[in-house]
């Protein structure tokens, strides 16, 4: 039985005491295929949970039961991202049937299986952002072509400070075969609106950014 209950550590910090292990890629690619599948199916319990089980939506608690991953619903397109240093997963997805939603999610794998899922449900319209993935890649870099972890963060925190809004208490999954950046952070202050961005970064400068921003 899993038991959905508030944890006290932050969902994607850098270093997460929530991130217990390295998990490699393969690993962490199977996780984001089953969270691809837990939404088709709009249950939980399609990813390999642990006994606790943190849920929330928008950066705030939630409910599985209840909650966007309730409602069983295709991705139009979705990339994943794989962080092995902190054993996370960040998928960006857009649905389109029956309902419209621009999502991102962090699935968060510990020693006892995954045990948080944190979503930002965006308020954006999921007919522009799924014309917008489309024309994009998200594939793995070759490896000559690949930044290292720090030079990546550099980057998509550059991106960040460069946007008009205040981006704050920002949080990071960073997956180094694909040169991407993942982020959940709030606008404009502490109390303001969750939002995510994902970044592909090549030679330094980000490619392809995509946003999104709750409605509250």
């Amino acid at each position: 039985m899993c038991a959905l209950a508030a944890g006290t550590a932050s969902l994607v910090a850098s270093g997460s005491a929530l991130a217990q292990a390295s998990c490699d890629r393969a690993t962490l690619q199977d996780i984001a295929d089953r969270y691809v599948s837990a939404q088709a199916k709009g249950s939980l319990f399609e990813l390999p949970v642990g006994e606790w089980v943190d849920y929330r939506e928008n950066l705030q608690m939630s409910s599985s039961a209840t909650g966007v991953l309730s409602q069983p619903m295709d991705f139009a397109w979705s990339v994943q991202l794989l962080d092995t240093a902190q054993c996370q997963v960040f998928v960006d997805g857009v649905i389109t049937q029956p309902r419209e939603y621009v999502l991102a999610s962090v699935v968060n794998n510990g020693f006892f299986g995954v045990n948080q899922v944190s979503t930002v449900v965006g308020a954006g319209a999921a007919a522009q952002a799924l014309e917008q993935a489309r024309g994009e890649d998200w594939g793995e870099l070759p490896e000559g072509a690949r930044a290292p972890r720090p030079q990546l963060l550099a980057a998509a925190n550059a991106y960040l400070d460069g946007l008009d809004e205040e981006i704050v208490d920002r949080r990071f999954v960073v997956d180094e075969a694909k040169g991407a950046v993942g982020v959940f952070a709030r606008i404009g202050g502490e109390k303001g609106p969750a939002a995510s961005y994902s970044l592909r970064i090549e030679d330094g400068a980000v490619r392809h950014a995509r946003a999104s921003k709750s409605a509250g």
